[in-house]
């Protein structure tokens, strides 16, 4: 039951206002009747007075769990919105000021209340009936660590209402600290009526509605949502708090001649550098640090007014940074909402990070970034090298550079997105390949028929095995080699059309590594299955020499963040080999070490006449010299008729091919679906393998090739064993070629 003190609050208040009875589990802020804020079930203001003044027998048991009233905020009172501060210290006021741009002084005169706790509140606003709608059942909420320190209390998503409690004990109060709601002094219903919420108010809560806020931490710290501000921005009330808590850690002047006089000296003489004489008396005065200290025959007054005058305040002079290294200490905690002083010559670590963030909000306009990064080098003196690195880490802030991490750590890292089948299968995995080659060998060619087929989802076939894929895919193509318009034309000479492809191909042109954070967001949101870059010569960093470890950085970064901060693509970056030595290339080593997949692409015309005149005919090579993928050494015979359309793709020496190849290639021509042993499959496939050997390769193919299961074999007598077969898409792709021409001709 309500106490006549308590009662006495509800005196007053709106009519339109309606109530929930608040003291479930012995808490005034939990309600305890059910569907309390289904719209219509509201209490009135009589009916509350009756069931806490003489309640019916029904009502009697409400009447022993009432301690508190809580007023129901959305239409269902009229339109009433509440603003709940509900920070530590200034943090509430911080996130209103940050995000409105005003001070809640800004609201007109209206209803408000404390609990009792230092810095907790809430006003009660009332929102015109037209903007109801706008409002969207919801409610806005600001967070601070996790943890909510200002919220616009409307509705819940749901369309059923919310309560703010305006009277009954506070849950945490006890005996020795009791906290009550009640009304501030002049905002109480018999003072002050019920304020409109102002225009500026409702439109920035329907701006939070919209805002786009970072759900894990990382994106927390990628975005700067938990950056703290640091002491040079601080406002000057923010800085007065912080002082004043600080102080009460300080050591206290014992006399003259004790040695704790030097310290107080430093912190007296820190207060006045930073706030001057009058806000230091101030500060002082309100402390009890003040009256722990012995001044002797003096007072503090006349002792700060001495320092600020003397010479010797000057020569010496101390920092606001001398009271917090006293503060800390003896124990005093530095809030998170904020960093230190810093000192003159150090970096300033948040400024710094807020440049990072604003430069990756602008990365499309290049005046802008240019504009960031004269202001980097001249406030903090970084380089725009380091800039453009440690924006990408910024960006890129998924895959730590830290300490290593567990096998489970590194799968939880994987974006839920990825594909697990190859772009297309046994050809084109979802790997970082280079494409190296001559001028005019055909690389950029070779680029877009594979993009045709996966574009139209079309398989390649190499002699008698098609190589299928299952769905038709997305591409993008990054030049610096070309105009749109060329690289149109390459693509569409190779068969691909807007209308089939429409929205599922991006042609950037221009593109560099100068900025990769345009480059990785496109990955994010377009979510490619091909990306061609053409290429990496003309793409490449400005400054970084040709053979340099930073030469292949774009490489690196791809095969590491590849399926972890965009979906997994296959890339096929183009490089230029020396016409004179078509197997040698600039960056070699440092290149081949960096990609997962190396593929020369060459004239073998080349190879015969070095140092000639080369005479390029419609045949060319494709060797693969490194393979994450067991391909290493695999070589294939690519001819082209461009008058015809027609690739003719081909393996000439199959026979001499590793045996995980030729392993590969039988299975792709099996077209059944049944299950077998290795020692059926060898005498089926007239495979040469010892059979121990045969196994190994076996399990090495499942998953890309193969699957397995365990089966009961007839063979030995029933015994469970592992039995394989080829994968659904490979047994579909073998019968396939049984319809076609089988002589591995690719029709454009």
């Amino acid at each position: 039951m309500l106490r006549d003190d308590q009662t006495a609050l509800l005196d007053g208040l709106p009519p339109q206002w309606r109530y929930a009875l608040t003291g479930g589990n012995d808490d005034s802020k939990v309600c305890f009747e059910e569907g309390w804020n289904t719209k219509g079930s509201g209490r009135t203001l009589d009916d509350v007075l009756r069931i806490n003044s003489s309640p019916s027998p029904y009502e009697r048991w409400k009447s022993s769990k009432l301690i508190g009233v809580g007023a129901i905020t959305g239409p269902e009172s009229g339109g009433l919105l509440v603003i709940d501060f509900d920070g530590t210290g200034s943090q509430a006021i911080r996130a209103f000021r940050d995000h409105f741009h005003r001070t809640p002084s800004a609201l007109r005169p209206t209803l408000c209340n404390e609990s009792g706790k230092k810095g907790r509140g809430k006003i009660f606003l009332r929102v015109p009936p037209h903007w109801w709608p706008q409002l969207e059942n919801r409610s806005a909420s600001w967070r601070v660590d996790d943890k909510v320190v200002l919220e616009a209390i409307w509705m819940n998503g749901t369309g059923t209402g919310r309560h703010a409690v305006i009277c009954g004990d506070h849950p945490q109060s006890s005996h020795q600290s009791p906290l009550y709601y009640r009304w501030l002094k002049g905002c109480a219903p018999t003072d002050v009526k019920w304020g409109d919420a102002p225009e500026w108010l409702l439109l920035g809560i329907i701006a939070k509605f919209d805002e786009q806020v970072p759900d894990s931490p990382e994106e927390r710290r990628r975005s700067g949502e938990d950056d703290a501000t640091p002491w040079e921005r601080l406002r000057t009330h923010e800085k007065i708090q912080l002082a004043r808590e600080a102080l009460e850690f300080c050591p206290n002047r014992d006399g003259r001649g004790s040695g704790t006089y030097e310290k107080v000296r430093r912190i007296v003489c820190g207060l006045i550098d930073e706030f001057g004489p009058q806000l230091a008396q101030d500060i002082i005065e309100a402390s009890e640090w003040d009256t722990r200290n012995d001044w002797g025959n003096t007072t503090a007054e006349k002792t700060i007014a001495s320092l600020a005058s003397s010479r010797v305040a000057e020569d010496q002079r101390a920092r606001i940074g001398s009271l917090f290294h006293f503060a800390r200490n003896n124990g005093f905690q530095w809030p998170t909402w904020a960093l230190p002083p810093l000192e003159q010559t150090q970096l300033h670590v948040d400024g710094l990070k807020k440049v990072l963030n604003k430069m990756n909000e602008v990365s499309h306009d290049h005046a802008a970034l240019a504009a960031w990064t004269g202001r980097a080098y001249r406030e903090y003196g970084v380089s725009p090298a380091d800039l453009y690195r440690l924006r990408l880490e910024q960006w890129l802030g998924v895959v730590s550079l830290g300490a290593p991490r567990s096998m489970a750590d590194i799968a939880k890292s994987r974006r839920n997105d990825n594909v697990g089948t190859d772009v297309l299968d046994g050809l084109l995995p979802r790997r970082v390949h280079v494409v190296a080659g001559g001028s005019h060998s055909g690389k950029t060619t070779l680029a877009c028929f594979l993009a045709s087929r996966v574009l139209n989802g079309a398989p390649v076939d190499i002699g008698n095995t098609r190589h299928g894929i299952n769905t038709a895919g997305r591409v993008l193509v990054l030049t610096s080699d070309c105009s749109d318009e060329d690289m149109v034309r390459d693509l569409v000479l190779e068969g691909i059309e807007d209308k089939a492809c429409q929205e599922r191909l991006l042609i950037h042109s221009g593109a560099n590594f100068d900025d990769m954070i345009p480059i990785v967001q496109t990955l994010s949101d377009f979510k490619p299955d091909l990306v061609i870059c053409d290429c990496l010569t003309s793409m490449a960093v400005t400054g970084v020499k040709v053979g340099d470890p930073a030469y292949a950085d774009p490489i690196r970064m791809f095969v590491r963040h590849n399926g972890t901060s965009w979906p997994k693509c296959a890339f096929l970056i183009l490089h230029h080999t020396s016409r004179d030595e078509p197997l040698r290339f600039s960056g070699t080593e440092q290149i081949k070490a960096a990609c997962e997949e190396l593929w020369v692409y060459y004239d073998p015309e080349l190879i015969k006449q070095k140092k000639t005149a080369p005479s390029f005919n419609k045949t060319r090579h494709l060797l693969v010299e490194k393979s994450r993928g067991g391909y290493a050494g695999r070589k294939l015979q690519i001819t082209r008729d461009g008058y015809t359309g027609v690739w003719q793709w081909m393996d000439p020496n199959q026979g001499e091919a590793s045996p995980m190849e030729v392993l590969a290639s039988a299975f792709r021509r099996v077209t059944d679906d049944r299950w077998r042993i290795p020692s059926e499959w060898m005498q089926l496939l007239d495979l040469q393998f010892n059979e121990r050997n045969l196994r190994r390769y076996l399990d090495r193919l499942v998953g890309t090739v193969l699957e397995t299961e365990l089966r009961p074999s007839p063979i030995v007598n029933n015994r469970p064993c592992l039995h394989y077969r080829p994968r659904q898409q490979v047994r579909t792709s073998a019968q396939q070629m049984l319809t076609s021409r089988g002589d591995g001709i690719n029709y454009i």
